[in-house]
């Protein structure tokens, strides 16, 4: 594995999956521009490469800005609170009303 700060070091691959479909399935070997997930090494870090022992030759480094992914979590203060769902069945209901309402119309005015 080369490292960013361009040192390189042997690790293990204790397993290897694919991605195919919409499933995970183990494979013996990937190639380059293959979806996959690596398990068993510990301490690998964006932008560093795992390359074959023969070839070494790590890709350009990436800088990545910190943090990349910024959440907040926190309780649901609104003033609507346990009534989204209400909201949209009542949407529902008042859209289905008037479909039927326009089809009472419809057949009045046809008859």
């Amino acid at each position: 594995m080369a490292r960013t700060d361009e040192t390189c070091r042997y690790v293990r691959v204790s397993e290897l999956f694919v991605y195919e479909k919409f499933s995970r399935v183990a494979a013996q070997a990937v190639e380059a521009g293959d979806i996959c997930a690596v398990c068993g090494i510990d301490d690998i870090q964006i932008g560093e490469t795992i390359a074959d022992k023969i070839s070494e030759k790590p890709l350009p480094a990436i800088k990545v800005e910190e943090p990349t992914v910024k959440m907040a979590f926190s309780i649901n203060t609104s003033p609507f609170v346990g009534r989204e769902v209400c909201w949209f069945v009542c949407l529902a209901l008042v859209a289905v009303v008037v479909v039927i309402a326009v089809v009472v119309i419809a057949v009045v005015v046809i008859a």
